[in-house]
């Protein structure tokens, strides 16, 4: 109630060519990967951003996903469980060579078949899908459940990247070898199903303008659309908190392109900074860090990413390939700290705050950091970066009802 009370103040400020405030009704089916509402990686924060959006419009939003394999998981109002998964290869032991050798039979992105199920599929044949006014079909990855879905239905494809273009980069980026020969069948596989599902959806959902370009060219029902990711950690504190050290970084390290920038960060642009700096490091896979480096600290998983970001003066984000906006750098932004960050990290966003500096070179991101680290903390600045994280927030949310309610007119 109170988030739809919050955006019916938000839809008194209409945007351009937008209604006076208004309420929906009906039902959305979500479909998913991992169920999203622990928000514990950017994917997941962002499929809850959308879901928080279209329920706080009055729209009942029932959620079909997994849960990671032991995680003890005790579904909220309208989600489903649809079967447990390791939602990350390097937690998953033996499972990683049964996706492999499923992805190679049946002729499948490696990535897909982590969410192949059949018990996806006795769960949705239970439900009348007919009766959900709209059918959201969450990543590309989820394609494989389009022959399950009726004719009839209403189809949105949120798109989070352009995963053909992600693994073609994650493939130029690696080795050659047959590493490089799997993030190709990737790229090539995942692009059929990104083009089956554009066509078959009556409109797509994307987060950058670079993606929305990528999906028009492919053609669908109705232009595709872009909507503007928000951070969704809480406005940090005031005044802010001492800081407990110099730099930090947070991201999961498993994910292969936040992998690579880590290593190019401690290769490149580490020895170049003063050995007096305190850095830490948190977020799962970056374990050979530990007792590595006498100024690092790798604190591991750390459940408040808020309240981590908070303890530097300066956050870097040293990615170097990827797709979509990564929310990691929303989140830092929203901390209102000083972020130094590689063009590649900043994809998709634009007239970002003050407190923001962006370097390619070794050299110029040491330079950044450097001079944010002994700058005096600037609250004027830092309030500008926690209102534009805020302003982000209230246009997406008014963008996500505005674009359900046109799809729900008969």
């Amino acid at each position: 109630m109170l988030g739809h009370q919050v955006l019916c103040l938000i839809m008194q400020r209409p945007l351009e060519g937008m209604r006076e405030p208004f309420c929906l009704s009906g039902k959305v089916l979500y479909l998913t990967t991992i169920l999203p509402s622990r928000k514990q990686q950017g994917g997941e924060v962002a499929s809850q951003a959308f879901i928080d959006a279209l329920r706080s419009a009055g729209l009942r939003v029932i959620v079909l996903g997994f849960c990671r394999k032991g995680e003890n998981y005790q579904p909220g109002t309208d989600e489903i469980v649809v079967d447990e998964r390791y939602g990350e290869t390097s937690r998953s032991k033996g499972q990683s060579a049964i996706w492999l050798v499923t992805s190679l039979l049946k002729g499948l992105p490696y990535s897909t078949t982590k969410f192949f199920a059949p018990a996806y599929v006795r769960v949705l044949k239970k439900m009348y899908v007919g009766a959900y006014s709209l059918v959201v079909v969450d990543h590309a990855q989820m394609a494989w459940l389009l022959p399950y879905l009726p004719h009839a239905a209403k189809i949105v494809f949120v798109a989070h990247n352009v995963e053909e273009e992600l693994y073609d980069k994650l493939a130029v980026a690696t080795h050659p070898g047959l590493v490089r020969l799997m993030y190709q069948r990737e790229a090539r596989l995942l692009g059929h199903l990104e083009r089956r599902l554009a066509t078959s959806a009556i409109e797509t959902w994307s987060l950058s303008e670079h993606d929305r370009d990528c999906f028009a060219a492919i053609g669908s029902c109705r232009p595709p659309r872009v909507f503007g990711m928000y951070s969704s950690v809480t406005p940090p504190s005031e005044p802010p908190p001492p800081p407990k050290c110099d730099v930090c970084m947070l991201g999961l390290w498993t994910w292969q392109p936040n992998r690579l920038g880590l290593v190019w960060f401690f290769k490149e642009v580490y020895p170049r900074l003063a050995k007096d700096l305190r850095i830490s490091v948190a977020g799962r896979g970056a374990e050979w860090l530990a007792g590595r480096y006498a100024n690092v600290a790798y604190c591991g998983f750390v459940p408040e990413a808020q309240e981590f970001l908070q303890t530097a003066r300066v956050i870097a984000i040293p990615l170097l390939t990827g797709g979509g906006v990564q929310i990691k750098t929303l989140d830092a932004i929203a901390s209102g700290n000083a972020v130094v960050a590689t063009s590649v990290a900043m994809r998709g966003l634009a007239h970002f705050p003050a407190t923001v500096s962006v370097a390619d070179d070794p050299d110029t991101f040491v330079q950044y950091i450097s001079t944010a680290v002994h700058a005096v903390p600037d609250q004027r600045s830092r309030q500008e970066a926690i209102e534009w994280s805020r302003q982000r927030r209230e246009v997406f949310e008014a963008a996500v009802v505005s674009a359900a309610e046109g799809l729900m007119q008969p």
